[in-house]
């Protein structure tokens, strides 16, 4: 799908916009939660059963429904258990507690929701790229927290990870792309620095948005790196699969190479389906998703974090007025 959901689901959308839907409900409350209850009756209310497949309504027509709005209920809250469960449970970055039938934002999060990384992916994914106040480039921000949430991966263990944004315009690089080549060969310690190519001033990141790595000990060459994508809308997201090649991106502009061919990474603010996770995987490499990004992004920098809290902050007053 593409576009804004801010609007009730229909019936017949995906599991995981109906889950979004919820969580967004619950901010909105008073009491900030929604319960399954609630979600029924929206189905209901909705008119949405309308558009069920004359299969299902087959088998649904002794309630007119009734079973099958509760049925898509349920397997939404079995969506957020399983989000619940991705980002870390009890101890994790999931901003809501999760009973057997309802969801309510958590105490660390009822004062400051904003500076949740969790919410801020779901409003970008909900809400759009467009949303938010200006000034604040949200899908460059995007891009941060992703690097951040990169080098947590990479580092694993209590280990420190490498990570920096690569993708144009830059913050800690160079904005000249050759300069910004040496810049990232220097970090890595292996690439040999930028190669002069005629089209190089013509650059801005070369398809390359995040590179993270782990270093041994030696600084010596030969290490996982990965070489990130992402995608902070929904319009043509699925074109952005195939687009980064990182061997291609090594023989155009680095001198020596990477010893060790970097792995792709792929970066989306949304939940992929489980349906399609492995095609996603498949295409475009170790996958990223809302919840992996918001269980590795807990230690943004000052900077991400308050421009972050600030783009989450106007767009949660935004949806609370809708």
């Amino acid at each position: 799908m593409t576009g804004k959901r801010s609007a009730v689901p229909a019936v017949t959308d995906p599991v995981e916009a109906w889950a979004d839907w919820i969580e967004l409900l619950a901010m909105k409350s008073k009491d900030r939660n929604s319960s399954i209850e609630d979600a029924v009756r929206v189905i209901r209310r909705s008119g949405g059963i309308d558009a069920c497949t004359d299969h299902e309504r087959r088998h649904n027509r002794q309630d007119e429904g009734s079973d099958l709005s509760q049925s898509r209920a349920e397997s939404a809250f079995a969506e957020i258990e399983d989000r619940w469960k991705a980002c870390g449970g009890d101890t994790g970055e999931y901003p809501f507690d999760v009973a057997a039938n309802y969801i309510e934002l958590r105490g660390r999060f009822r004062e400051a929701p904003h500076e949740s990384a969790y919410l801020f992916l779901l409003l970008l994914s909900v809400q759009g790229v467009k949303a938010g106040p200006r000034g604040v480039g949200v899908e460059k921000l995007f891009e941060e927290v992703c690097a951040t949430a990169a080098e947590s991966y990479f580092g694993g263990a209590g280990k420190p990870g490498r990570a920096v944004s690569f993708g144009h315009p830059r913050r800690g690089l160079p904005s000249n792309f050759q300069r910004a080549v040496d810049s990232l060969c220097a970090l890595l310690g292996e690439g040999g620095g930028s190669k002069p190519r005629p089209t190089a001033s013509k650059q801005r990141d070369g398809k390359l948005d995040v590179v993270a790595w782990m270093d041994f000990a030696d600084r010596r060459p030969g290490k996982v790196v990965g070489f990130g994508q992402c995608a902070a809308g929904r319009s043509s997201w699925q074109s952005k699969l195939n687009e980064l090649d990182p061997g291609a991106f090594c023989k155009k502009w680095l001198r020596d190479g990477i010893t060790v061919d970097p792995v792709r990474l792929f970066f989306v603010p949304w939940r992929i389906g489980e349906m399609e996770w492995s095609d996603t995987a498949i295409d475009g490499g170790v996958l990223f998703d809302r919840c992996r990004i918001a269980f590795h992004a807990r230690s943004l920098d000052a900077v991400v974090r308050s421009q972050s809290a600030k783009w989450t902050k106007s767009v949660l007053a935004q949806v609370a007025r809708a």
